[in-house]
């Protein structure tokens, strides 16, 4: 999980500026422990634990009540790198999205049982940036995508576009979860 605060740098090169950053999994959160873990990534994060991100400082528990652990990860690292009451343009970038709840969804299916209208609208791969852009009171414009060759760089390309029409900052939010087995 992983999300940046991108800037533009007028400078004729067309580089881009990382203001802010954020990351989180399960297991590896503070500074201290991401440069532990990126010091001997063979060592995997605890994915024994399930935990979630907690995000109670940024949302009340009904706002809460149906982010997915997803969801949560991607609320955690984004409202790091924005100030409270700031609107940016944003782009989430996902090769899959809501993976998990999908597969739950194919499995009522399976079952030959009634899927929830609510597990289907939060299964679409614009859902968590839909909730994000309603529970942070985002007005810009937000971008959902899915990059089919597992690169995040399109996200970065949106955001120099996005940059180059004028926007002063671009909000990008990349992430997975495990896939099913």
């Amino acid at each position: 999980m992983s999300n940046d605060n991108v800037t533009n740098n007028p400078s004729p090169s067309g580089k881009l500026k990382v203001e802010r950053w954020a990351a989180w999994t399960s297991g590896v959160e503070s500074a201290e422990e991401w440069r532990a873990f990126l010091a001997q990534p063979q060592k995997s994060p605890n994915s024994a634990s399930v935990a979630m991100a907690d995000v109670s400082e940024f949302l009340t528990g009904m706002q809460r009540r149906r982010l997915s652990p997803l969801a949560r990860a991607v609320f955690k690292v984004a409202l790091k790198c924005v100030a409270k009451g700031e609107c940016l343009p944003s782009i989430f970038c996902s090769v899959y999205g809501e993976t998990q709840r999908t597969y739950s969804i194919l499995e009522t299916i399976a079952e030959s049982e009634a899927v929830s209208p609510m597990d289907f609208s939060l299964s679409v791969h614009s859902a968590i940036s839909g909730q994000f852009t309603i529970l942070s009171n985002n007005t810009k414009p937000t971008i959902t995508l899915s990059p089919s060759d597992q690169s995040y760089l399109s996200a970065f390309a949106e955001a120099y576009g996005i940059l180059n029409e004028g926007a002063e900052a671009v909000l990008v939010v990349c992430y997975e979860e495990q896939l099913p087995d």
